[in-house]
């Protein structure tokens, strides 16, 4: 399985565990500072997670501890 079939299944995740409307909820391909994140949600047109799919790795959360 590829990137690409991966991140699929992680925006089909989302939609289906989480609720979030994958055409308007979730971006693909999101541009930051001249490279790209694979996958971030937007609520009330704010960016609110940055998920990365990488081969190898089961799961990781990061966070800035602000909340």
């Amino acid at each position: 399985m590829n990137e690409s079939d991966t991140s699929m299944i992680v925006t089909d995740m989302l939609a289906e565990i989480y609720g979030y409307d994958k055409y308007s909820e979730v971006t693909r391909e999101l541009a930051i500072r001249g490279t790209y994140c694979d996958l971030a949600t937007r609520i009330d047109g704010k960016f609110q997670m940055l998920i990365e799919a990488n081969q190898g790795v089961e799961c990781v959360a990061l966070s800035n501890g602000w909340r």
